[in-house]
């Protein structure tokens, strides 16, 4: 499930890459509407200009290299997701510690926040559960 979704990142941020270079504007345009109406995904960085299609080759294939790292089971990337993981709930509770109140219920008010959260932390629970550590280690 997670390399799932890791694919599904990764195809949505190369295609829409390859999507910015090679369509007429307004189809681009339309493919862009597409991809901000789904949730979860409606916040990557999706733009026309070439930093961030740059951006989103770069983060395309990284999210590529996690999927296909979770479905060989290399232990590695395991570790990197965790700290990947950690650092941004780390990063939402620096967020909330320097936020009001208002700035907080702002955040969570976002479906899109929401859903992304519970699938962060339901993603990190699984990869720290000791009996998919040890399916980690003996794939290696």
């Amino acid at each position: 499930m997670v390399a799932a979704i890791l694919f599904i990142d990764a195809a949505m941020l190369l295609s829409f890459s390859l999507a910015s270079y090679y369509l007429p504007e307004q189809t681009f345009l339309h493919i862009q509407g597409f991809f901000r109406s789904i949730p979860y995904f409606r916040n990557l960085p999706l733009d026309n200009d070439p930093w961030t299609v740059f951006v989103d080759v770069i983060l395309g294939l990284w999210a590529a290299l996690k999927g296909f790292g979770i479905w060989w089971m290399w232990s590695w990337v395991r570790a990197l997701i965790i700290i990947d993981l950690l650092c941004r709930v780390g990063d939402f509770m620096f967020f909330a510690s320097v936020s009001g109140q208002q700035g907080l219920k702002g955040v969570w008010s976002n479906p899109d926040f929401v859903l992304g959260s519970l699938i962060n932390i339901a993603v990190l629970l699984y990869l720290l559960d000791p009996g998919v550590k040890e399916a980690f280690a003996r794939r290696e």
